[in-house]
């Protein structure tokens, strides 16, 4: 459903609480798998539970989504701070959601973007574009080493091989807000693998069971060590 503060209060307790338990019964948790299915709604909301999802990581928890059906526009950006995307290929990564984020909303939401990106040594102009409606995010080939990757000018501007990167089609334009399937976000390095069922979840993460359902309405799936 939509991203709220209800929402994001209720995932957030109920990750902790079972945290705590696990912990408590000599189980401690070290996998959670997020399955998002969601239009997105409030930003501030939705970077609260990126917030969340950095503090597990920084546990040394791994957090992986699972995105079944859509994840747009700010719950994108929940995905992508995920350690891993998987997702149906039918399903929608970005795009408009169910609420118009403020240019101050988009900014902030941009901002933790970029911060997730400079950590891990990625781009950040293919997510970002998936909110941000000002940038024009297009194709740059380098014939040096044989790459291809996607930049909005900013990003390609403090390239210290700029001139090396050559400038190509447009994927996504100024006024738009980009909007991908499975099968695209996996070609653009949005998410790491396609998959169909919580079966073909399972079977890529080497589960030998089903993990335990914590929550129903934004679900959360927990395996202990």
């Amino acid at each position: 459903g939509g991203i709220n503060e209800e929402l994001a209060t209720t995932s957030i307790q109920a990750i902790r609480e079972k945290l705590q338990t696990a912990e408590a019964a000599g189980e401690p948790i070290s996998f959670i798998c997020l399955t998002i299915d969601s239009p997105g709604g409030s930003a501030a909301d939705s970077i609260a539970l990126i917030e969340e999802i950095e503090g597990l990581q920084r546990e040394g928890i791994y957090v992986a989504a699972y995105v079944p059906l859509l994840a747009r526009s700010d719950a994108a950006i929940i995905a992508i701070a995920c350690d891993s995307v998987l997702i149906d290929p039918d399903a929608v990564l970005g795009g408009s959601g169910a609420a118009v984020l403020s240019e101050d909303e988009v900014s902030d939401l941009v901002d933790r973007v970029q911060a997730i990106a400079k950590r891990r040594g990625q781009r950040w102009s293919l997510p970002a574009a998936m909110i941000d409606r000002r940038l024009k995010v297009q194709q740059y080939n380098n014939a040096e080493n044989n790459q291809v990757a996607y930049f909005a000018e900013l990003e390609w501007q403090n390239l210290p091989d700029k001139e090396q990167w050559q400038a190509g089609p447009i994927l996504s334009d100024v006024g738009s807000l980009l909007k991908v399937d499975g099968v695209e976000a996996v070609d653009l390095q949005l998410a790491d693998q396609p998959i169909s069922s919580m079966a073909e979840f399972q079977r890529h993460f080497g589960l030998e069971n089903a993990p335990e359902l914590v929550q129903q309405n934004w679900v959360h799936w927990f395996v202990e060590e």
